[in-house]
């Protein structure tokens, strides 16, 4: 469904235009929560609006009670929204009136997963596909930091950031068929999300170092037991010639970055990597927000020159 640049949609961005995008992710505007029912409309359908096509009721009022059913289940409610008369009508107040961001966008976040598994089964006038990208659309649109890929809605710190090295790093190790470092990275943005930020860090360390273990096997490249150091790792990819030979004086800068970046940063006192001590150590988001950004940016880098010396 095409998204339409209305006149005060052209007067608000010409007003904003090289200001830079600040994202938040405390509220979810009416606006927004509204389009999301639009989209599940279009998407998903209405039990109710099938027309002679009597066969999509029975479709859509399952799927409409699997998501209800499924959120209700995990919150610990019966019903998402007491008084609803339908499962539909149950999911949609929720979204619209809910303060709890979290759940919302966790129920956002499998009526995303349910329309792609369903296909056009439920005979919506949208794709899932484009019901993907008109989320990620309203979600940008409203300055809201979060995007949905690889079936999960993860944390948006920066556009300029997510486009340029997280987007292409989940594209990457898809396209290489790399699941164990692509689930990894995903939970670290999931953990990330929750405010879990010792935990994202260290899912990002075992993203990045699962991506040189994947490079490593598909090359046939022994780099010894699975408690291999990253530092063991890296040295193996150096050797090989993953970076041609002739650049690798001019990368010695990036050696020391890979080995020195995320690993050092996740075995500091209370990362994760050794124990925090007797003392609780908070991590700030700026930090948890960095590794998630080192770890994308080293995570491209590999598998580009993986895929460039094939």
């Amino acid at each position: 469904m095409a998204i339409f640049e209305t006149f005060a949609k052209r007067k608000r961005n010409a007003k904003q235009a090289g200001k830079p995008i600040i994202f938040q992710q405390d509220d979810l505007p009416e606006t927004f929560r509204v389009q999301v029912v639009h989209i599940w409309r279009s998407t998903l359908g209405d039990p109710n609006d099938c027309g002679y096509k009597f066969h999509l009721q029975d479709v859509r009022e399952e799927v409409w009670r699997e998501l209800h059913l499924t959120l209700a289940r995990e919150v610990g409610v019966f019903t998402l929204w007491p008084g609803a008369n339908t499962h539909m009508n149950a999911c949609q107040m929720f979204v619209l009136n809910s303060s709890d961001v979290d759940n919302v966008l966790s129920l956002i976040e499998i009526s995303l997963r349910a329309a792609v598994n369903l296909g056009n089964r439920t005979g919506g006038s949208q794709t899932a596909g484009d019901a993907i990208d008109e989320l990620n659309h309203r979600f940008r649109e409203h300055a809201i930091g979060y995007q949905f890929q690889g079936g999960q809605i993860i944390s948006v710190e920066s556009q300029y950031l997510h486009s340029e090295t997280v987007e292409p790093a989940i594209s990457l190790l898809y396209d290489a068929q790399f699941e164990g470092p692509l689930q990894e990275f995903m939970q670290a943005h999931e953990h990330f999300r929750k405010g879990n930020h010792k935990d994202a860090i260290v899912n990002a360390q075992n993203a990045f170092e699962s991506t040189m273990k994947a490079i490593c096997e598909q090359r046939g490249w022994d780099y010894g037991t699975e408690r291999a150091t990253a530092s063991k790792i890296i040295d193996v990819l150096f050797k090989n010639n993953l970076i041609p030979s002739e650049m690798q004086s001019h990368f010695a800068a990036l050696r020391s970055t890979l080995e020195s970046g995320l690993p050092t940063v996740r075995n500091q006192p209370g990362q994760g990597g050794h124990g925090q001590g007797a003392d609780v150590v908070e991590v700030a988001d700026y930090l948890a927000a960095y590794c998630l950004h080192l770890a994308a940016t080293n995570i491209v880098l590999l598998i580009e020159a993986h895929n460039a010396s094939k």
